[in-house]
């Protein structure tokens, strides 16, 4: 009767972790797509910048090419930001990964360093930049926000197994 309580428990774990992963994902996708929208509906230039441990949604200065800049003057829009046991890396991508989303042109833009600039566009995904977020959650889960120039959309990708194996998350 323990090894099988002790199964279950496992599996509960599991699942939980699973899910956990799958919701990170989902916030990470809706956070994107949110500044997507927003940039579309102000006609206005917006950037997605990571400070410290949260994603902030700020207006973009195209003059000076400057995402964010004192607070006062360009004020936070939006924010994301985990739990604790989530932590944004720097992951090289792997080749499973530029696998899943049908490869990339050139070297995607790490996203925990450089900022998503988001530029009004009619009809079509206000970034034209190739790039990748990637969160890791506890031990091996990994969620991952990436945009390549094949699909001209935001493609977010889970991982179960630290990397060696993603899927689409639609």
């Amino acid at each position: 009767m323990g090894i099988l309580s002790a199964m279950g428990v496992a599996n509960l774990s599991s699942a939980v972790a699973n899910n956990r992963a799958r919701g990170a994902v989902e916030e990470l996708s809706a956070f994107f797509f949110q500044a997507s929208t927003l940039t579309k509906q102000r006609s206005d230039s917006l950037c997605i910048v990571l400070v410290v441990d949260e994603l902030q949604l700020r207006k973009y200065n195209t003059a000076n090419s400057q995402c964010g800049g004192s607070l006062s003057d360009f004020p936070v829009l939006r924010r994301l930001k985990f739990d604790q046991d989530y932590s944004y890396i720097t992951p090289p991508v792997p080749s499973s990964l530029s696998a899943a989303v049908g490869g990339f042109k050139e070297i995607p833009r790490d996203w925990t360093k450089t900022a998503v600039i988001f530029i009004p566009k009619i009809g079509l995904n206000p970034t034209a930049e190739e790039g990748v977020l990637v969160v890791k959650i506890n031990d091996s889960r990994l969620a991952a926000v990436v945009k390549n120039q094949a699909k001209n959309s935001f493609q977010s990708l889970i991982s179960f197994d630290g990397g060696a194996s993603w899927f689409s998350h639609q």
